[in-house]
């Protein structure tokens, strides 16, 4: 099946096919960058210049947002950035429905769209009949995080499959979570959860069969990759839950706990991460620390993504 012209929404529908074909194109369009060499899309070029990418994020964002301006600018798409909430009709009323329908009649080549709506607006993003790319929704997914994970993992590791995955923290609210689950059980790697019980989903099916621990301690002892994830307060509503100082007793990530993963793991963060409650600084001096190596692969795996969308052939 071919990513041209389509909407990458959800990591539920990919195929183990599809995902090698492209980090297989992740792999090309890296290594071209490094080398400072521009050969590998003179193909594209021509027909990517012609092309425009509308960036419309409902939030805030640093690392989402700047990878794919800086992919855009890589393979030479232009992209127009939609203005801040301040700045647009939003603040006059005007619904997030009426927004993209009004962005879709300027007739962008590709929306990629970042919002607090989840899995009940994808009917609707069908309707605007323009490929969108799933740039956050919601709790419920972020793609194009969960690739670039998986990827920081193949290029560290080897590969995907056989590997241990911990997911460590606020799992309920982290839609980095639910799209790695999806993919890398696909890509054949065993997932695990690690975190406080009011953290942890309790009703979907896909979370209830896969290993789920409230020590951190022994979930590292199975662990040979270790993700953590923020505690996200702004989408808490009980407040008579776990205080952030408890939590960062518990579950924190720092250099005393993670002595337990092994030497060859992996330690990473999708970012933002809130230091000493989620994830110590120290970590990012841990030689098993990929997180920076993370946001790097995610140029890569986005302009591999804009250019499998927009350039008919490949990544097919």
């Amino acid at each position: 099946m071919s990513f041209y012209g389509c909407s990458l929404l959800s990591t539920q529908k990919f195929s183990l096919e599809k995902v090698t074909q492209l980090f297989s194109l992740t792999k090309t369009i890296e290594s071209a960058l490094i080398n400072n060499s521009l050969e590998f899309s003179a193909q594209w070029q021509e027909l990517l210049q012609q092309k425009v990418a509308m960036l419309v994020f409902f939030e805030p964002s640093t690392r989402t947002s700047l990878s794919f301006q800086m992919a855009c600018e890589r393979i030479r798409l232009p992209y127009i950035n939609f203005p801040a909430f301040e700045q647009s009709s939003l603040i006059k009323g005007e619904s997030f429905e009426d927004t993209l329908f009004n962005v879709a009649a300027m007739k962008p080549d590709l929306i990629i769209l970042r919002s607090s709506k989840g899995n009940e607006v994808t009917d609707f993003l069908e309707e605007l009949k323009i490929p969108v790319v799933n740039a956050g929704s919601g709790v419920d997914g972020h793609p194009t995080q969960a690739l670039l994970d998986a990827y920081t993992i193949q290029k560290r590791l080897g590969s995907v499959e056989g590997q241990k995955v911990l997911i460590v923290g606020d799992v309920t609210h982290s839609r980095v979570a639910s799209s790695n689950l999806d993919l890398l059980r696909l890509l054949g790697a065993e997932v695990a959860i690690c975190g406080p019980e009011e953290m942890m989903p309790k009703n979907e099916p896909k979370w209830q069969e896969i290993k789920s621990f409230n020590n951190l301690e022994t979930a590292l002892e199975w662990a040979t990759v270790c993700m953590g994830l923020r505690v996200q307060l702004e989408r808490h509503n009980n407040k008579n839950g776990i205080t952030t100082k408890e939590y960062s007793q518990n579950y924190c990530l720092n250099p005393e706990k993670l002595k337990i993963l092994s030497p060859n793991g992996l330690i990473m963060h999708p970012g933002p991460f809130v230091r000493d409650v989620d994830f110590s600084a120290e970590l990012l001096h841990d030689p098993r620390c990929a997180v920076h190596a993370q946001v790097t692969h995610g140029v890569y795996i986005r302009a591999a993504i804009l250019v499998s969308i927009l350039v008919e052939g490949m990544a097919s």
